[in-house]
């Protein structure tokens, strides 16, 4: 009985969770081709507030609890190492408010995340439409989106491609 409960608990969250991502007024998950959400935060972790004007922007939308995000980020941190100095600009934006900022700082540490993180970024990652964490979203130069999604291997794929157009341009 208890784990029938708990099922339909769980499904009740599950719709909840879809209708207020993709329900109403609540805008769909960004494109590419779509102009970008100007990237805001409450609060900066681990330096300043990143420069992004004329970058390509990898943008990974994560949480400190979200097992998926603790998953992808070692894979994401090489591809961080072989794209930093080509041009391009990592940021994470997390909705965990300033009262999770040393869940954030402690994260950021155990992980070895080198890029900075802003917190209480809701209505970026609103714009952005988030349905699922982790989300990685890829920005031009142009402040167009390139990619939405994907993982390390596809993420290295568009900043190549990225890197390839800004040089022929």
């Amino acid at each position: 009985m208890l784990r029938k409960l708990s099922a339909a608990f769980a499904a009740v969250i599950l719709i909840s969770a879809v209708l207020v991502f993709f329900g109403g007024d609540t805008p769909g998950l960004i494109a590419p081709g779509d102009v970008a959400p100007q990237i805001r935060a409450g609060q900066w972790v681990g330096g300043d507030e990143p420069q992004f004007a004329g970058k390509i922007v990898v943008v990974d939308v994560f949480a400190t609890w979200c097992v998926p995000c603790i998953k992808t980020t070692p894979p994401l941190i090489d591809v961080y190492e072989e794209f930093k100095d080509r041009g391009v600009v990592f940021v994470g934006l997390t909705t965990e408010d300033g009262n999770s900022r040393r869940e954030v700082e402690a994260f950021r540490e155990q992980m070895n995340i080198p890029w900075t993180l802003g917190i209480d970024a809701t209505e970026t990652i609103a714009e952005i439409g988030v349905p699922i964490l982790p989300l990685l979203v890829v920005i031009g130069p142009d402040g167009k989106v390139l990619s939405v999604g994907g993982d390390d291997r596809t993420l290295r794929e568009t900043l190549s491609r990225a890197i390839a157009y800004r040089k022929a341009s």
